[in-house]
């Protein structure tokens, strides 16, 4: 879930708080993320794999 929190919050522009402030994620970051209307349930699984594409992508 860490991960999974990290990787949207990434995504709403703040890759920099998702790594190096992450433990705010579910914390103080927590509306701003997962706050009704900033996510929607139905695109976690594309939001996953782009993330294990990019990564994908990265290691060659």
């Amino acid at each position: 879930m860490e991960r999974f929190g990290q990787i949207l919050y990434s995504l709403k522009g703040n890759p920099h708080k998702a790594t190096n402030q992450k433990k705010h994620i579910f914390d103080k970051f927590y509306d701003e993320v997962f706050g009704e209307g900033n996510f929607q349930i139905t695109e976690s699984t594309n939001v996953i794999k782009k993330y294990y594409d990019i990564k994908k992508l990265i290691k060659q």
